[in-house]
This record gives structure tokens, sequence and C-alpha cells, in this order.
């Protein structure tokens, strides 16, 4: 099983595209198809990496929704944006992405604000400036598709719930880890055939955390990864369960660019897919799609291979860097 987290995690963040770029329509695998999506991310072509804007993390919103509402403002400069936060607002901006009308987000979490130019937050009354895309001056910045996300004023406790990725992609740091085990070994009975088959069981390395902004007083968001589901037992406002189709991790869009890093995989390789297309490989062998917050040793899955290559990879960007395990390692 390979979970590329991604934001994105410990569950299939896949993507039931609401575009399709002809780079993504081009290619005829299940990495894009529409019951193995992240809904989370809206486009994953490259150079236009876009999260959906129904399923933001929690206290995030698109700017557009700010300004409608008269909470902020923006500048007039295409390459760099400034936002204003209106002395109405209820509200400090904790965290930015700023969208390229040609490349994906570059995060900040401070600001250059008159005040500070390393400023926590940008508070009613203040302006933050000199924001500009993740390829700098080289792009203008698309203010339909920028993210703000907020909390109140307190700067002890700040609402900064993505992290920066390669190539303008971005991150959900708050995802599950998910650790593969082998539940059983087996070994065919008729010696000339050399084949063997794995079965798979997985491990929490780590869940959900609550989203609890440590402000004053310290108060709780819900969650909002669509991926998720239930009620966790342990009492926690996290979910119980995690969906992860299975999936292949790419390459997708030619023979030398992978797919986004950010998206979550569910995928077991054998050996004989070493001399398979990459872009039509397998991946459903059988294996667990969701996953539970106490784990099972037991799940079931099969796989058989003519030798002992590589069992199962459970990647997962929390805190937004990849972390992959195999069994035995």
């Amino acid at each position: 099983m390979r979970h590329l987290k991604p934001l994105m995690a410990g569950a299939i963040v896949a993507s039931s595209l609401l575009a399709a770029s002809s780079a993504q329509a081009a290619v005829g695998n299940d990495y894009f198809r529409s019951d193995g999506g992240d809904p989370a991310v809206r486009s994953a072509a490259p150079q236009d990496f876009r999260l959906n804007h129904r399923y933001l993390e929690p206290g995030c919103y698109e700017l557009g929704r700010m300004i409608a509402d008269g909470l902020v403002d923006v500048g007039d400069h295409n390459e760099e944006l400034q936002v204003r936060v209106a002395d109405i607002a209820k509200f400090s901006v904790d965290q930015v992405l700023v969208a390229g009308e040609h490349s994906g987000y570059r995060v900040y979490n401070t600001f250059d604000t008159g005040t500070s130019s390393n400023d926590a937050d940008i508070d009613p009354n203040q302006t933050g400036t000199d924001m500009q895309t993740y390829r700098g001056a080289g792009d203008d910045v698309d203010e339909a598709d920028t993210i703000v996300c907020v909390s109140d004023h307190e700067d002890s406790g700040q609402n900064e719930p993505y992290a920066q990725e390669a190539g303008g992609e971005v991150s959900a740091k708050n995802r599950p880890v998910i650790q593969p085990t082998i539940a059983a070994l087996g070994v065919s009975a008729i010696g000339p055939l050399n084949t063997y088959r794995v079965g798979f069981g997985y491990s929490i390395q780590s869940w959900y955390a609550e989203y609890r902004i440590a402000d004053l007083p310290p108060y709780v968001l819900n969650w909002t990864d669509p991926l998720g589901a239930g009620n966790n037992p342990n009492g926690s406002n996290t979910p119980s369960h995690l969906l992860i189709k299975h999936r292949i991790a790419g390459p997708v869009f030619d023979a030398s660019s992978t797919g986004p890093g950010v998206m979550r995989v569910n995928d077991i390789d054998v050996a004989g897919e070493d001399f398979a297309d990459p872009h039509f490989e397998r991946s459903d062998y059988g294996q667990t799609e969701v996953f539970h917050a106490a784990g099972d040793p037991k799940s079931g899955a099969w796989a058989t291979t003519a030798r002992p290559r590589r069992a199962a990879r459970a990647c997962s960007r929390s805190p937004r860097r990849a972390t992959c395990r195999s069994p035995g390692r």
C-alpha cells in the first residue's frame, strides 16, 4: 500500500476532478478515475495544482468569498498580492496560499504588515504586502483561487494547516500515517513454480489530531477531510475511518513526470510490474480501502509474486514530508 498523504495522508485522497486538462485526459489509467480521486484536489495538472474550495482545511476560505463579504480587500498589482483585513472582521489571517495564473500555490505564514516585516498574522486594519506566486514575478496572481486561513486575533495560536510542497503543490499537515504489516507468508507447494503469497494488515502510526487552536481560550474546529468518516471511539473530534481507494502513484502525465506527490495512494507492487507500462500498472489486489483508527493487523490483502520483492509501502505527508516504511524496516 502506498499512501502519499496528502494533502495529503493516511487514506486515499485522490481526485474527482471538476475539470480535466489535456494532460490529464491523455492518460487512460486509474490515477484520475472518478471513483478513486481525491475530492480535496480540484486540479492536479502540472503547473496548475488547485485545491477544491468545497473541502478546504478548517478555518480556510477562498479569498474571493472574503472580498465579497467585505471582510478583506486586495491591491491592484498583478505580480504581487496585498491583503487588507477590514476593521469589522472578527478574525486575523494566519496563512495565505497565493495562487498563480500559471502555477500552483506559494504558502505564506508570516507577513510584511508595516508594523513588522515578519508579522505572525494580518490583523484588522492591517495590510499584508509583497506576496508573490510560487514563480515569483514570473507569474501573475490568481486572486480567485487564492486561499486564506484564519483564527481569532491572539498570536498564541495560529491556523496554518497547509505545508509548501515542490512544484507549487501544498499538503494538509493533519493526516494519518498508516504502516502496512505482514499478516501471512506462504510458498507454493509446487516447487518449480517458485511463487509466494503475502497477506497484509496495517497498523496506525499516528491518526488525525484535533484541529485545536491554542488561542486564549483554546477552541476546536471541526475536521473537513472528505475522505474521513464516522466518530472516533476515543471521544476526540476526529474521524473513525479513512477511505483510500486503490490507486497507482504514477507516472501519469508523461514518461518522466510523475503525478502529484501530495495525493494519497493505495498500491501494491509485485515483481512483474517492473516490466509493465507504469501508466497502466495494476493497483487493485483486494487490499483494504477503508482504514480504522484502531488499525487491523489481519485486514486480508493478498499478493502473489515469483520471488520476494517488496511487500508494500505506506507513505504519508504528515506533517508535509513523506514518511515511507516497508515491513521489517
